[in-house]
C-alpha cells in the first residue's frame, strides 16, 4: 500500500502542469474530495488528491497560496492544509500497518510482522517529512499549524516507540514554540518516553515540570501516578507514597454527583483514558499499600489495603486485587491462618462469584501446601458444592479439584494418622477422573497417583500396569519419567529383573534431561548386581553424577563389587573412590 501511495504522489506532482489554469472553486472542490477520501480511510486516493493540490503552482491570475479551506474548525491556506493532510494520511497508513504488524506477530509469523513494521515505519517517516515541511515554513504556515505539526512529529515518534525521538522532538517543540497549547502534551509524552526508557529520574523531573504548567486534570492525575511508579523503580518508597497520596487525596468520590461519575466512565468508553479517575485513584491506593508491604510494615499495609474496598467498592477488579495482595503479604509475614482470614473476608465482601471461587480454591491450596490435608479436602469440597456450575468461567474445572482432593487423600493415607478409608477415597477420586473426564489434562497424573495407591495397598502388579497406562496416556507429561521409573521398580519387585533393565534403559534414553537420571543409573546398577552381571553393574554405577546425594555410597558399592570380583585394578580405572571418600 505504501508503494502505491508513493506512486500516486509522484504522478500527482505533474498532474496540474499539463492542464489549464484551475479556478479557486475547482481547487476547493478537489480539497473537499480529498477530505471525503480521508474521512473514509481511503488514503490512496486522499494522497493523490492532496498531492495534486500541494504541487499546484501559483499563476499570474491565481495565487494558490491565498486560497483558504477549512479542516473542521481550522481555516488554513489551501497548500498548507493539503500538506498537513498528506502528513495525516501517511500517519494513518503507518498506524494501520503497525496494528497489522502487531496482530501478525501475535499469530506467530515474525517475518511478515517485521515486513509490515518496516512499511509502517516508512509511512511514519513520510508523515514526519510533510509535518516538518510545515514546521520549517514560517512564511506560509501559521504558527499554530507549525506547532501542531511539530507535535504530530512527537506523536509519530511515540507511536513507533522511538522514545529518544520523543525526547528530542518534544524539546524542539518547547524551544521553538514556548508557551504553546501543546506544551503540556509534549511534556506528558516526554515523561512517558523517559519512563519506557527506564530513565526514572528524568521521568519524575518531566512530570513535575508538567504539573507546574498544566491544568489538564487527566494529565495531572496520570503524571502523579507515573511519578509514583518511577519512584518505585528507584526504590524510593516514601517518595512514591507521597506521589500516590498526592493523587488519592485530591478526590472524595462520595461527594461527586452521578453525572460526574458517568462522565468518568464515558471518557474511558470514548478511549480518552485507559481507566476512569476512580480506577486510577484506587490503583494508587493499592500501590501505597504495596509499598508498605515491601518494607514489612504489615499493620500500615493492611490499613492501606482496607481503604480500597471501603472507599472504592464499585471498582470490583481493584478491590479484588487489594484483597489478593493483602492476603499474599499476610501469608508471608504472619502465616497461614491470618492469610486465610483475609481471603475469607474477601469472599464475604466481594460479590463477584468468579473471584470468590478463585479465593476459595486459594484457601484450599494454601492448606494443602501447609500439609493440612484434611482441612484442604474440606475446602475443595466447599468449592465443588458452591461453585461447581461456574468452574469453566472461574478457570479451574471439577477434574482439577477432584485431582487435588485425591492427592490430599493419598498424602493422608501415607501418613501415620492415615487410614484405609483415605486410600479408598484417593482411589475413588483418581478413578473418577480416568473414567469420566476423557479430556482432562490430569489423566496421566491421576493414573500415576492411582499407581501409588495400589503400592500402598500392597498391589504391586496392579501398580505396574497403572504406571504403564500413565506413560501411554501422555509420554510428555511431567509425571511420565516418574511413572516409567516406578514401572521398572514394580517389575523388579515382581521378579522380572530383565524387564526392569529394559524399562530403566528406556527412561535413560527417552528422558535424558530428567532429574531422575542419576538415581536411574544407580537402580539399574543394582538390578544388574542382582543378576550377577558385575561388569554391567559397575558400568551403570559409574555413570551416576557426582552431584547425586548418594554418590559416595554408590562409588563404595561399585568398589565393593570389583573388590569381591578380584578386579582391584579396575577400581582406579572406572571409579573416583578417592573423591568419594573425601
Amino acid at each position: 500500500m505504501l508503494q502505491l501511495l508513493l506512486v500516486f504522489a509522484t504522478i500527482a506532482t505533474g498532474f496540474f502542469v499539463s492542464r489549464t489554469v484551475p479556478t479557486e472553486e475547482l481547487l476547493q472542490d478537489r480539497f473537499a474530495l480529498g477530505q471525503k477520501y480521508y474521512a473514509a480511510n481511503d488514503h490512496e486516493n486522499s494522497v493523490e488528491v492532496f498531492s495534486e493540490i500541494e504541487s499546484t503552482p501559483n499563476y499570474t491570475l491565481l495565487n494558490v497560496d491565498q486560497i483558504e479551506v477549512a479542516i473542521d474548525d481550522l481555516v488554513l491556506p489551501l497548500r498548507v492544509a493539503a500538506t498537513y493532510q498528506l502528513g495525516n494520511s501517511y500517519r494513518n497508513v503507518g498506524r494501520t500497518l503497525l496494528a497489522r504488524a502487531r496482530s501478525i506477530a501475535e499469530g506467530g509469523d515474525i517475518i511478515q510482522a517485521r515486513l509490515r513494521r518496516q512499511e509502517s515505519l516508512a509511512a511514519f517517516d513520510q508523515a514526519r517529512d510533510y509535518y516538518r515541511n510545515l514546521v520549517d515554513d514560517d512564511v506560509r504556515s501559521p504558527r499554530h499549524v507549525r506547532v501542531m505539526s511539530q507535535y504530530q512529529i512527537v506523536r509519530a515518534s511515540y507511536q513507533t516507540e522511538d522514545y529518544e525521538g520523543v525526547v528530542r522532538e518534544s524539546r524542539i517543540l518547547l524551544d521553538r514554540f514556548p508557551g504553546s497549547a501543546y506544551e503540556d502534551a509534549a511534556l506528558y509524552d516526554r515523561g512517558w518516553a523517559y519512563y519506557h526508557m527506564g530513565s526514572s529520574r528524568d521521568a519524575i523531573d518531566t512530570f513535575e515540570e508538567l504539573l507546574a504548567v498544566s491544568d489538564d486534570a487527566l494529565k495531572r492525575d496520570r503524571s502523579l501516578f507515573q511519578m509514583g511508579e518511577s519512584y518505585i523503580q528507584l526504590g524510593e518508597l516514601e517518595q512514591a507514597r507521597n506521589a500516590y497520596s498526592g493523587l488519592v487525596n485530591q478526590y472524595e468520590f462520595t461527594a461527586l454527583s452521578d453525572r460526574e461519575l458517568l462522565e468518568m466512565k464515558a471518557q474511558r468508553l470514548r478511549g480518552l483514558v485507559q481507566e476512569t479517575t476512580r480506577e486510577l485513584v484506587a490503583k494508587a491506593q493499592i500501590r501505597i499499600a504495596d509499598s508498605f508491604a515491601d518494607e514489612g510494615r504489615v499493620s500500615e499495609a493492611i490499613a492501606a489495603y482496607s481503604k480500597v474496598p471501603e472507599k472504592y467498592p464499585q471498582e470490583t477488579l481493584v478491590v479484588q486485587k487489594s484483597y489478593d495482595n493483602m492476603a499474599t503479604m499476610v501469608l508471608e509475614q504472619q502465616g497461614v491462618d491470618p492469610g486465610i482470614r483475609i481471603l475469607r473476608q474477601a469472599i464475604e465482601q466481594v460479590d463477584d462469584i468468579y473471584f470468590r471461587g478463585r479465593a476459595q480454591l486459594r484457601i484450599a491450596g494454601i492448606l494443602f501446601r501447609d500439609e493440612r490435608y484434611r482441612a484442604a479436602i474440606d475446602e475443595y469440597q466447599v468449592y465443588r458444592r458452591a461453585y461447581g456450575s461456574q468452574t469453566r468461567a472461574i478457570g479451574v474445572g471439577l477434574d482439577e479439584v477432584l485431582f487435588s482432593e485425591a492427592e490430599a487423600y493419598r498424602e493422608l493415607g501415607r501418613s501415620k494418622n492415615g487410614s484405609a478409608d483415605d486410600l479408598r477415597a484417593a482411589r475413588a477420586g483418581y478413578t473418577t477422573i480416568i473414567d469420566h473426564h476423557p479430556f482432562s489434562r490430569r489423566r496421566a497424573e491421576a493414573l500415576y497417583g492411582l499407581g501409588h495407591v495400589h503400592i500402598a495397598a500392597g498391589k504391586i502388579d496392579s501398580a505396574g500396569s497403572v504406571f504403564a497406562r500413565a506413560l501411554e496416556e501422555n509420554p510428555r507429561a511431567t509425571v511420565a519419567p516418574h511413572a516409567l521409573s516406578w514401572w521398572a521398580r514394580t517389575a523388579f519387585q515382581s521378579g522380572d529383573a530383565e524387564r526392569a533393565v529394559d524399562l530403566y534403559r528406556r527412561l535413560i534414553n527417552d528422558y535424558p534431561a530428567s532429574d531422575l537420571i542419576a538415581s536411574t543409573w544407580k537402580d539399574l546398577g543394582l538390578v544388574y548386581m542382582s543378576l550377577g552381571r558385575t561388569a554391567a553393574a559397575v558400568s551403570a554405577l559409574a555413570q551416576v553424577d557426582m552431584r547425586f546425594r548418594a554418590w559416595p555410597k554408590v562409588q563404595a558399592e561399585a568398589a565393593d563389587m570389583l573388590l569381591a570380583a578380584g578386579r582391584l585394578d579396575d577400581i582406579e580405572d572406572q571409579l573416583r573412590l578417592g573423591q568419594a571418600l573425601e
